[in-house]
């Protein structure tokens, strides 16, 4: 300009906005940070998983990034980040008398699940079912206990018809035991 007058000056602003785009797979509940963001501006990406999956993969425009939350710091360029997850496998493991019964079963969160067939129990013994009984897996390791015990059995001597001894009831025996002698 040379200072004389009517001339005009026209200034351009280019005002710098960049996007934060957030893209998740069906593992992922909800983000935070996505949107248009002044050049410069510092941005924190966060996310929620749904319930039984983790965090599998988390890139940065295609670079690998650690598995938390992502700082976006002087912002200068659109961003993608990306969550990829992956369902968390749990176990249900059975257990009679304390000792573990067959193979470790693997679920994961909402799968039905079949509880397995209760053990012959040993002669005189019974069983006395799974606890707890599950339909559908929860998001945690799960131990089914059941136990075997004892069928008590009654010996009753009764007097015949001409009562020559008094009446007996030996109460509790098990199978195996021997019969009481009166």
């Amino acid at each position: 300009l040379d200072g004389s007058a009517g001339q005009t000056l026209t200034l351009v602003y280019d005002r710098h906005e960049y996007v934060v785009t957030v893209e998740g797979d069906e593992g992922v509940a909800s983000t935070t940070g996505g949107g248009a963001y002044e050049m410069g501006s510092n941005v924190t990406v966060n996310w929620t998983l749904n319930t039984g999956y983790e965090l599998a993969s988390v890139t940065v425009n295609g670079v690998d990034h650690p598995l938390s939350q992502v700082e976006l710091t002087n912002l200068s360029e659109d961003v993608t980040v990306k969550l990829t997850t992956k369902k968390v496998p749990y176990t249900v493991t059975y257990f009679v008398d304390g000792e573990q019964y067959g193979e470790v079963e693997s679920y994961y969160y909402g799968d039905a699940v079949t509880m397995r067939d209760a053990p012959t129990a040993p002669v005189g013994m019974s069983f006395s079912g799974w606890a707890p009984v599950l339909e559908t897996m929860p998001a945690e390791n799960v131990e089914i206990h059941g136990s075997f015990s004892y069928i008590d059995y009654t010996v009753s001597y009764l007097p015949g018809e001409h009562g020559t001894f008094p009446q007996e009831n030996y109460n509790g025996l098990h199978y195996g035991n021997d019969t009481p002698a009166f």
